[in-house]
């Protein structure tokens, strides 16, 4: 029940007008609200009493709570959000706004289990994309390594084998090579080149000899 006076000018009382609210309507409308599972709205009035709220609050309606922890919570302030344990036991996540005119308190809960299963199974999925991603990373760069570095190279010393075994005529710079290996190409075919020449000098020799 809610009741505002009428008052003469003077100040002497003329009437009262009464509003009623029916508290099983507060549980109808907290039941199309609390659909999440776990999920628990109250409706507390300034004394601490609950009045109202979804229907696991049913039998703890019409009960004084004014030494409970979540009616401290809740009445210190006229809006906020708190962690603590509800009426019923079971801890939850609190945000609750004062009804506008009066000192009651409207609480939604959310049961902290099933808020940190969400975030945990979040966390989870974050883990498994953040491992793919990696390994999707590692697989590029050994692919790219592969192909840009240790190919490259592989084929630079077997250049240089050929080289070593007397094969002067092969040239490195035939091959499509990266910026960063067509020095080292380079100053194989000028070696290469020098070595034919001076094996041609030796030859000449010989054969004057």
């Amino acid at each position: 029940m809610a009741a505002f006076p009428i008052t003469h000018e003077d100040g002497s009382l003329r009437g009262v007008v009464l509003a009623s609210i029916r508290v099983e309507w507060i549980a109808e409308f907290a039941r199309t609200v609390a659909r999440r599972p776990g999920t628990s709205v109250l409706v507390i009035d300034g004394s601490g009493t609950l009045i109202g709220g979804s229907p696991d609050a049913g039998e703890f309606v019409g009960k004084n709570f004014a030494n409970h922890a979540l009616t401290r919570e809740t009445l210190r302030n006229d809006e906020g959000a708190t962690t603590v344990a509800g009426f019923d036991g079971v801890r939850r996540i609190f945000g609750h706004v004062r009804v506008p005119g009066t000192r009651a308190r409207l609480a939604v809960g959310l049961d902290e289990s099933v808020v940190h299963s969400g975030i945990d199974r979040e966390i989870s999925i974050a883990y498994v994309q953040l491992a793919l991603f990696g390994m999707l990373v590692l697989l590029i760069a050994w692919f790219g390594g592969e192909r840009l570095i240790v190919r490259p190279i592989r084929a630079l010393v077997l250049t240089a084998a050929r080289f070593g075994r007397g094969d002067l005529h092969v040239r490195a710079g035939d091959e499509p090579w990266l910026a960063e290996f067509q020095p080292l190409a380079a100053a194989l075919d000028d070696m290469a080149h020098k070595l034919a020449g001076r094996e041609e000098e030796l030859r000449v020799a010989n054969q004057h000899l």
